[in-house]
């Protein structure tokens, strides 16, 4: 059974009903990899399984590290954690929470290698609990590139990352030749774009719906 840093939490300090579909977190006392729903606190960094705090089902989750063997667990053990009535207790204090980041929305401009290359990557951030709602939040390539940075960049526990390839030249529209597509155009890849990664975010097919967007025809 797992035992909470705290006695008491406002509601406000618990994100819940987040969900993982594996290799982000782990179970502590596995070193599993974790396929299901968890609940995240943000003033210890705590993170447990279940939907919200369960006193007999919710198990600790620490943060996803692959290809590691089994030596490797043992020093990490050895180092940061202690065995008290059976369970695994840390020896340090909570984890540092003040180096991430909330992410800030960018004005972006394609830059010129993608201007050649006629694509561009668009980064977007969404709570993981409120993919359907929130409206998405585009991020730059340097707050992307520091998205699960360590704790140094935005907290990975609360937000997904999106990276959406973005068509920005050729004609405007699919180039059709008989039944054959001969040349894919701007509007119809983005938009085709948008509505696959909506299967996973509906609330992109609300919120992006300007599929000329940095290209010429974007008037």
């Amino acid at each position: 059974m797992a035992t909470r840093k705290k006695i008491y939490y406002q509601e406000n300090d618990i994100v819940k009903s987040l969900y993982t579909n594996g290799f982000v977190l782990m179970l502590l006392e596995t070193r599993q990899s974790y396929v299901g729903y968890y609940h995240y606190y943000e003033s210890t960094g705590e993170i447990y399984t279940e939907q919200e705090w369960h006193p007999t089902k919710s198990r600790e989750l620490v943060p996803y590290v692959g290809n590691k063997n089994a030596s490797y667990y043992k020093y990490v053990d050895l180092k940061h954690y202690t065995m008290i009535k059976g369970q695994k207790q840390r020896l340090i204090g909570p984890p540092r929470l003040d180096k991430f980041k909330s992410p800030y929305n960018t004005v972006i401009a394609p830059t010129e290698k993608e201007l050649q290359a006629g694509v561009m990557t668009r980064y977007f951030v969404m709570k993981r609990n409120e993919k359907s709602t929130k409206i998405p939040i585009e991020i730059d390539v340097m707050q992307a590139e520091k998205y699960a940075n360590g704790g140094r960049g935005i907290n990975q526990f609360l937000y997904e990352l999106l990276e959406l390839p973005w068509k920005i030249s050729g004609p405007e529209y699919d180039v059709i030749a008989g039944n054959m597509l001969k040349e894919p155009g701007v509007y119809d890849t983005n938009k085709r774009i948008v509505e696959k990664h909506s299967r996973k975010f509906p609330i992109l097919l609300k919120t992006i719906t300007n599929y000329r967007q940095f290209s010429i025809y974007d008037v």
